[in-house]
């Protein structure tokens, strides 16, 4: 029997459009990471029962930073993240500058500096959740764009985080999942590219639909998976497909999300 949201270790909470804030419960202690905004968020601490005790910020662009002020406002705890001088995040009390691991309340956060999508960005995982909080570096069957940052970053920042345990389950910064389901589709459907077939592909995306319908954006992917079905973290293997077979994995990738970013459904 599945436990009432209340109660989960880890719920996702919907903001903005496409925007998925985490509620983390762990003993009697609520932990917040990412703040799109605030309304959702605070109605989801008010739920649990428990007080906020930590912030954990993935980076500072707006639609992850948006509602933190006013969650400040009704709660005074530390807040972790990585500071910019172009994406300042506010109310930041922990800052954090390279991979480190420290420990709040018993539980155990693994940081990682993952830059690509923007400099300042870092990845949170908590091996007692067995959990990745990826922002906008990873996403299931994705990745972020780059921005401010290089594509071999993106590159390295992904790389580093799959070398984390296969049971880990994902927590992206987005609910993406199911257009880059398309735009591997897409890739798929590509006779020049010659890819090969993705088993259990189709099986996940109907998963992630059911679930989705029923307003359930918990982790629905493991990192197994992704390596798996994501062709972002397969680009060794697809740099036949694309003509690059000489060519450094992460021009591979720089290929592959350049494709990406000119795909429209």
């Amino acid at each position: 029997m599945s436990l009432p949201a209340a109660t989960l270790p880890i719920q996702a909470i919907p903001c903005l459009t496409d925007n998925l804030s985490y509620l983390l419960q762990w003993q009697n202690k609520a932990f917040i990471v990412d703040v799109p905004e605030a309304k959702p968020v605070l109605a989801a601490l008010q739920k649990s029962g428990k007080p906020l005790a930590g912030i954990f910020i993935t980076h500072g662009h707006w639609d992850h930073i948006h509602g933190l002020n006013d969650l400040m406002r009704h709660h005074n705890c530390p807040v972790y993240g990585m500071p910019h001088d172009a994406y300042p995040i506010p109310a930041l009390t922990h800052p954090q500058h390279q991979d480190c691991t420290l420990e709040t309340h018993g539980l155990i956060a693994d940081i990682k500096v993952t830059p690509g999508h923007m400099p300042a960005h870092l990845s949170y995982y908590f091996p007692q959740l067995q959990a990745l909080f990826s922002g906008d570096v990873l996403f299931s069957l994705g990745c972020g764009k780059v921005f401010d940052g290089t594509h071999k970053e993106l590159h390295d920042s992904l790389q580093k985080l799959i070398c984390l345990p296969p049971e880990t389950t994902l927590y992206p910064g987005h609910a993406y999942t199911l257009s880059n389901g398309k735009f591997i589709a897409s890739l798929l459907s590509c006779d020049a590219l010659g890819l090969p077939p993705l088993p259990g592909l189709d099986a996940y995306l109907q998963t992630v639909k059911t679930a989705w319908e029923k307003k359930d954006w918990s982790g629905t992917s493991t990192l197994a998976l992704e390596k798996q079905l994501n062709p972002f973290l397969r680009c060794e293997e697809l740099a036949s497909a694309l003509g690059m077979q000489q060519a450094p994995a992460h021009k591979v990738f720089k290929a592959l999300r350049t494709r990406k970013d000119a795909f429209t459904e």
